[in-house]
C-alpha cells in the first residue's frame, strides 16, 4: 500500500477545495472568491495585531462562504483575544460542531483545539439568570410573563427570547444591564450587576401592568348603537344661520336708528327754513337771509336722503334677520345666507 505524502494530501485537500465550491455552490448562494479576499485581509490585519479590524472581515467571510472553517476559527481566536470570552465560547462551539460534520482532511485536529479552547473559557466566562416577575395594578400574587404582555427583555441591549428566562445564559465578566420594557407596564425596570469570573447571578426584573379597561355591561352596545347611528344635529348657538340672523338685524335696527336721526335732522332744518324765509316753498327770501337758507337747504336734502337710504336698509335688513330666525329654527329646512348690493337674504326649501 502506497503511502501518500503530507504535501500530496495537502495539494489534494486545495483541488477538492477549489473544485467542489463551482459545483455546490454555482447557484450564487455564496461568493467563495470574494470570501478568500476578505479572510486574507483579515489575516493580515491579525497578524499585526488588529483584531478589532480583523473580526468584521473574518465573520463576513465566513457569512460568504460557510465550508471555509478558517474564517470561523479566527473570528473564535479574535473574540477571544478582544476579551469577549462568551462570544469566543460560542464560536468554538459551532467550530467543533462544523469541524465533528466536515469530511475535509485539512481541519484533522481542529476539533482536539477546540475542546482545549473551551476548557480554557470555562473559567473567564460569568452566567446570568433572567426572570420576570409580572404583577398588575391591583395587587394580588406576581406570574411569569405571557406572550401577550408585551414585555420586552434585553441584555446589554439586545433582546432576550422568551424562552430563555430562567435559563443560565453565558456572559462575559464585568457589567451587565438588564432591563424589562413595553407599553402594558407602568415602568421599566433596569438592572445593572457586576459579574466576576466564574461567578453566578440571579437577576429578577419586577414590573407592573397598566389596569384593563372594564368590559361593558350587558347589553351595552344594543343600547348605544342607535345613539351612534343618529346624526346629532348642530347647536342652534352655533348655527350659521342663527349668526346671520343677528347680524342682519342689528344691520337693520342700526340702519332704522340712522333713519330716525335723519328724518329729526330734516325736520329741524325744514322748520329753520320756515323760520328764516316764510313761505319759501312759494316766494323768494331776501337777500339777506341767502346764506342761512342754503345751509339749511343742504343739511335738509342730505337728512332726507340719508333717511330714504337708512330706512330701505333698515327695512330689508330686518325683514332678512327675521327670516333666518324662522330658517335656523326649522330642522327639515334646507337654506342658504345671500349677501348681495342690496342687502341680505335668505334662499331655502321648507
Amino acid at each position: 500500500m502506497r503511502v501518500l505524502s503530507p504535501s500530496a494530501v495537502l495539494l489534494g485537500a486545495l483541488l477538492v477545495g477549489v473544485a467542489c465550491p463551482a459545483v455546490a455552490w454555482a447557484d450564487g448562494a455564496t461568493d467563495p472568491g470574494r470570501a478568500k479576499e476578505l479572510f486574507e485581509r483579515g489575516r493580515d490585519l491579525r497578524a499585526q495585531g488588529n483584531c478589532a479590524e480583523a473580526l468584521p472581515l473574518f465573520e463576513k467571510a465566513y457569512a460568504l462562504y460557510p465550508p471555509g472553517l478558517g474564517s470561523l476559527r479566527n473570528v473564535a481566536v479574535c473574540h477571544e483575544t478582544l476579551g469577549q470570552f462568551a462570544s469566543a465560547r460560542s464560536a468554538w462551539l459551532e467550530l467543533r460542531r462544523a469541524v465533528t460534520a466536515s469530511t475535509d482532511p485539512k481541519y484533522a485536529g481542529w476539533t482536539e483545539d477546540a475542546d482545549h479552547e473551551l476548557s480554557q473559557l470555562a473559567s473567564h466566562l460569568a452566567t446570568l439568570t433572567v426572570d420576570v416577575a409580572v404583577a398588575d395594578s391591583a395587587g394580588g400574587p406576581s406570574r411569569g410573563p405571557r406572550e401577550d404582555d408585551g414585555i420586552r427583555v434585553t441584555v446589554d441591549g439586545q433582546p432576550l427570547a422568551r424562552d430563555r428566562l430562567g435559563t443560565v445564559i453565558e456572559h462575559d465578566s464585568g457589567s451587565a444591564v438588564v432591563r424589562a420594557s413595553g407599553a402594558s407596564i407602568v415602568a421599566p425596570d433596569v438592572q445593572a450587576v457586576m459579574l466576576g469570573a466564574g461567578e453566578s447571578q440571579h437577576v429578577i426584573l419586577h414590573v407592573t401592568l397598566w389596569p384593563a379597561p372594564p368590559p361593558p355591561p350587558p347589553g351595552a352596545e344594543s343600547l348605544t348603537a342607535p345613539a351612534e347611528s343618529t346624526p346629532s344635529a348642530p347647536s342652534s348657538s352655533t348655527s350659521p344661520l342663527r349668526t346671520g340672523a343677528w347680524i342682519a338685524l342689528g344691520v337693520g335696527v342700526a340702519s332704522l336708528a340712522g333713519a330716525a336721526v335723519s328724518l329729526v335732522v330734516r325736520q329741524s332744518a325744514l322748520g329753520a327754513l320756515e323760520s328764516s324765509c316764510p313761505g319759501y316753498a312759494g316766494a323768494p327770501c331776501p337777500a339777506s337771509s341767502q346764506g342761512p337758507v342754503t345751509a339749511d337747504v343742504n343739511r335738509g336734502r342730505f337728512a332726507s336722503t340719508a333717511f330714504s337710504v337708512l330706512g330701505v336698509v333698515g327695512v330689508a335688513s330686518s325683514i332678512a334677520g327675521i327670516t333666518l330666525f324662522a330658517i335656523s329654527h326649522s330642522p327639515s329646512s334646507s337654506s342658504a345666507l345671500i349677501l348681495a348690493p342690496t342687502g341680505v337674504g335668505a334662499a331655502g326649501t321648507f
